[in-house]
């Protein structure tokens, strides 16, 4: 009788492991976000700023690149011909200064852009010089508790100071195993446990245990990390959903963004 409630225990405990990683719900779509014109294929990324109630949308490659504010509802409210002025990477809402920054492409440094009354970007002054991240194309994201810019480097979380230091702290993440394994594990097979995912772009969410997000473009999902490196939730996406291994992936007012390229489109999902 005790071996059989021993089984059962553990049958339960296992349920349990296994329910705590699976979503209640998948994601569904919620919004569309149309970027103007005609230039720019990548979506860089987007930021939402709480005062203005604006969504802040890039595109990568160029700084005449189109740079777009939408409204809560979706509206346009910027002009076609406003330009991003950075080759931007990373775009985020930093509330120590209440302002929009972005990191650039390669050794572009990080930028900061001056907003008139109502939220429409003016110029773009770079605050942090050379390359502060851990490669050319790397995606940044704020840590609104940590008030540092992360990036995502093959299965690795690095963080770096917004003064310009070097990075000087990292996130080792974990698929599963424990975390003296994750830690002895080569950098190769490392990367090679990351080839299925967006490789420029971690999301920082801000939610308790499940503050990361990264892309599954192989399993069509989100997936979250806690600040130990550990996997602690599964997101599905829609089968439809446009799924990019670069670029093309945000979170920003408690909204998963992928953008389809095709259609030119930001489509956000909860």
């Amino acid at each position: 009788m005790k071996k059989f409630l021993c089984i059962v225990a553990l049958f339960f405990a296992a349920d349990f492991t296994l329910s705590a990683q699976t979503p209640s719900r998948q994601l569904k779509q919620v919004l569309q976000l149309e970027m103007p014109g005609s230039s720019g294929t990548n979506g860089a990324c987007v930021a939402w700023h709480p005062r203005y109630k604006k969504y802040y949308c890039a595109f990568a490659g160029n700084s005449t690149y189109p740079l777009a504010v939408f409204g809560p509802t979706g509206k346009l409210f910027s002009e076609d011909e406003i330009e991003t002025m950075v080759d931007v990477r990373g775009i985020w809402y930093n509330s120590s200064n209440n302002s929009i920054e972005a990191n650039g492409y390669d050794d572009n440094g990080w930028a900061r852009y001056t907003l008139d009354g109502t939220g429409i970007p003016l110029s773009a002054e770079k605050f942090v010089y050379d390359m502060q991240q851990p490669d050319a194309q790397s995606v940044g994201a704020f840590d609104e508790q940590r008030k540092q810019v992360c990036f995502f480097d093959e299965g690795v979380i690095r963080f770096y100071d917004r003064s310009g230091d070097k990075q000087f702290y990292s996130i080792v993440l974990r698929l599963g195993e424990d975390k003296s394994q994750s830690e002895n594990r080569s950098a190769k097979s490392q990367s090679e446990s990351f080839e299925d995912y967006n490789k420029t772009t971690v999301c920082y969410t801000g939610i308790v245990d499940a503050e990361f997000a990264l892309l599954n473009t192989e399993k069509i999902q989100i997936e979250l990390f806690n600040r130990e490196g550990r996997r602690t939730r599964i997101l599905p996406l829609p089968d439809d959903a446009p799924l990019k291994t670069s670029f093309n992936f945000a979170y920003a007012n408690s909204t998963y963004w992928l953008f389809d390229t095709g259609r030119r489109l930001w489509i956000g999902y909860k």
